[in-house]
């Protein structure tokens, strides 16, 4: 039967070369929801995806020579494509003499057989993943590789939808507000002065109540208030001025970096909008403003570029 939870050793074969990864239970049966129930595993080793399992273990071949120590830790993964929360991390090491060493956290160290150089044969028993929890959004976890990005809009607010104190941030990694607009200065400016800044505090609000982990960007132009990008970046004073007032608009509002949103450099979007052909030149040099000392620290991202 699959389960949360701790699982037993299991006993291993003794694979053609590298370190065989036992984690216990068997990932195809048990008394769980099929939609729920793992499909497979995926395997890791020193935090790099190594491969996938239907099986309740994993022959990690083509390993370095003996005493070498490698990081496993695994992932279970069901029909629906929902990903659980990582496993516990267990310490293997293939043989160099007698045996090859194991540990694992809150498991002991289970006996292994012996066997010549890279071709070490360990059995492990890790702190395997309970299936996916399709319930409390777990299926993407802190502390993930990936970046999960989701965009609030600010005229949400005119439609009666959630506010944005009220999102599911476990699910996410990144959380972008659309959108800011840009003023006639050239500067950055409120896209909806009415509810933006109610918006900001209650991101603000979600980021102290319990998630930490989230990075907030302020997302700039959109289909909508893209007219001005084509100005903000034709000279380096325009573009050393816009780049200043996106950091000073983070820092007053309290977001972690800005996302640039031109739709669309060159040509496209609204018939309204300024384009030039050497917008695709200048959005570069208006990107790397972004890089400079006084944005220190301000992640960037840029969208739909051509």
């Amino acid at each position: 039967m699959f389960t949360k939870g701790q699982h037993p050793p299991r006993t291993a074969g003794k694979p053609e070369g590298g370190i065989l990864y036992g984690y216990g239970g068997n990932p195809l049966l048990g008394n769980v929801r099929r939609e729920t129930r793992p499909a497979e595993y995926y395997i890791y080793i020193d935090g790099r995806r190594a491969g996938n399992s239907t099986e309740v273990t994993y022959t990690a071949a083509g390993l370095s020579p003996p005493s070498t120590t490698y990081r496993f830790h695994i992932r279970a993964v069901n029909a629906a494509g929902s990903i659980s929360p990582p496993s516990a991390t267990v310490t293997l090491t293939t043989a160099g003499g007698d045996r090859a060493d194991s540990s694992a956290q809150n498991n002991p160290s289970p006996a292994a057989e012996s066997g010549p150089p890279e071709e070490a044969t360990v059995a492990a028993a890790a702190s395997a993943p309970g299936p996916p929890d399709m319930k409390s959004g777990n299926d993407h976890p802190v502390g993930s590789s990936y970046k999960v990005v989701g965009y609030y809009a600010s005229w949400a607010a005119y439609q009666g939808f959630s506010p944005p104190d009220q999102i599911d941030a476990r699910k996410l990694t990144h959380l972008n507000y659309a959108f800011a607009n840009i003023g006639n200065d050239l500067k950055i400016a409120l896209g909806y002065p009415d509810i933006d800044i109610a918006n900001f505090n209650r991101l603000n609000d979600l980021k102290k109540g319990g998630h930490p982990h989230l990075k907030t960007l302020i997302s700039v132009g959109g289909w909508t208030w893209s007219n001005r990008f084509s100005d903000v970046a034709l000279t380096d004073s325009s573009r050393t001025a816009f780049a200043e007032s996106c950091l000073q608009f983070i820092l007053d509002y309290g977001f972690d970096g800005i996302d640039l949103d031109w739709e669309y450099p060159v040509a496209g979007g609204l018939p309204a909008n300024a384009c030039r052909p050497q917008d695709k030149h200048n959005f570069t040099l208006l990107l790397q403003k972004y890089g400079k000392p006084s944005m220190p620290g301000a992640p960037l991202t840029a969208g739909n570029t051509c």
